[in-house]
C-alpha cells in the first residue's frame, strides 16, 4: 500500500490581487518543469496545507497550491463579501494565465471537487485532467444530508443533537443561516463557540468512526487541545465562510453541475470515493460517473469523507502516478 510522498518545501510563495478587495496566496513547488497541477482545497474555508503537496510525486509535477478568498493566508480573512464560487473560478483562471500554464491537472477534494468540477465546464480548454475526490455536486439535497435529522444525523444522532439544540428551536428549521448570523455578530465568543459546536458536527462525519478514535489515542493532544493550541480565529473564518455559501445554495444553480457536465466530454475524469462517506454518499460520485463516457470510479471500500485513510491516500497516489 502507497503512502503519501515525503515532505517538501515550495520553491516559490506569492500573492496575486484578484479584485479591490481580495488577494489570494498561491505557492508552487515540485518540478518546475513537470506536469502543472492545482490543487483546490475543501471546506469551503479550509485553505491549502502543506500536506496536499504530498498528493502528487514532486518529481513529476509542478504543484500549485492557493487559498480561496477570505481563507488560509489570503486577504482579508473572513472576508465575505465578492466571495462567491463566480468568482473562485475567476481566480484559478486568472492564476492559470499569471503562471503562463495552458493546460493542467486540476484536483480537488469535497468542496475542492465541486469547485474543480465547475471550473473545468466553464474553461474545459485548459483542463488536462479532472482528479477529483469525495463529489460533491452542490444540490440542496446534498446539503440537506448534513443539516437535517433525516440525513447523516440517522447514522449520529448524538452527534447532531448538540449541533442542532445550540440553535433556539425557532430557529432550527435553517441551521446554517442560524450559525451564520452568530459568526457574523458581534459577540466573539458567542462565535467560537458556534464555530465549535459547528465543526465539531461536521467533523464526526469525517472518517470511520473506529479509525478516528484509534488515531486520536495515538495522538493524544487532538482529544483535548489547551486553549493555546487552538486557533480559534481560524475556526470562526472556516465555519463562517462554510455557512455563507450553504445558505446561498453554494453561488450554483439547482443542478446545474450535472446538467452541464457534457462539457466535460473530451477531458478524462478520474474519481475516488470512500464507500462510507458520509458526509458526501456515494450515489452522487456513482450519478456522476454513470453520465460520463470518459471517467474512472475508483470505490474505496474501506474509507469514509477524509482523504487521509490509508486506503484512500493509496487510491490517491496511485492515481496521480497514473495520470
Amino acid at each position: 500500500m502507497k503512502d503519501l510522498y515525503p515532505e517538501i518545501e515550495a520553491y516559490n510563495t506569492e500573492t496575486l490581487k484578484v479584485s479591490a478587495i481580495h488577494t489570494i496566496y498561491f505557492e508552487e513547488s515540485g518540478n518546475k518543469n513537470g506536469i502543472p497541477v492545482i490543487h483546490l482545497h475543501g471546506g469551503p474555508g479550509s485553505g491549502c496545507s502543506p500536506k496536499n503537496r504530498q498528493n502528487y510525486n514532486p518529481n513529476k509535477y509542478r504543484i500549485i497550491l492557493f487559498d480561496q478568498r477570505g481563507c488560509g493566508q489570503s486577504t482579508p480573512q473572513g472576508e465575505l463579501q465578492e466571495n462567491t464560487t463566480p468568482n473562485l473560478i475567476e481566480d484559478i483562471e486568472k492564476l492559470r494565465k499569471h503562471l503562463n500554464i495552458n493546460t493542467w491537472v486540476v484536483s480537488g477534494s469535497s468542496w475542492g471537487s465541486t469547485l474543480a468540477i465547475a471550473y473545468a465546464e466553464k474553461y474545459p480548454q485548459y483542463v488536462k485532467t479532472l482528479f477529483i475526490r469525495g463529489v460533491f455536486l452542490a444540490t440542496q439535497k446534498e446539503a440537506d444530508w448534513t443539516q437535517k435529522p433525516d440525513g447523516a444525523a440517522s447514522f449520529f444522532p448524538d452527534k447532531y443533537e448538540p449541533y442542532k439544540n445550540f440553535i433556539p428551536k425557532n430557529e432550527q428549521n435553517n441551521l446554517p443561516l442560524a450559525y451564520l448570523k452568530r459568526l457574523t455578530g458581534n459577540n466573539y465568543e458567542l462565535a467560537k463557540q458556534a464555530a465549535i459546536n459547528h465543526l465539531t458536527w461536521e467533523g464526526s462525519l469525517l472518517k470511520m468512526e473506529y479509525r478516528a478514535k484509534k488515531e486520536a489515542l495515538e495522538k493524544e493532544s487532538a482529544l483535548n487541545p489547551t486553549e493555546e493550541e487552538t486557533d480559534y480565529d481560524f475556526l470562526i473564518t472556516l465555519s463562517k465562510i462554510l455557512n455563507h455559501y450553504t445558505v446561498n445554495n453554494f453561488f450554483i444553480n439547482e443542478g446545474e453541475l450535472l446538467k452541464n457536465a457534457h462539457k466535460l466530454k473530451n477531458i478524462p475524469v478520474i474519481i475516488i470515493q470512500g464507500r462510507y462517506d458520509m458526509f458526501c454518499p456515494l450515489k452522487t460520485a456513482w450519478k456522476l460517473h454513470n453520465i460520463l463516457n470518459n471517467s474512472k470510479l475508483i470505490i474505496v471500500s474501506d474509507a469514509g469523507h477524509s482523504g487521509s485513510e490509508p486506503e484512500t491516500v493509496d487510491a490517491i497516489i496511485n492515481a496521480t502516478d497514473e495520470i
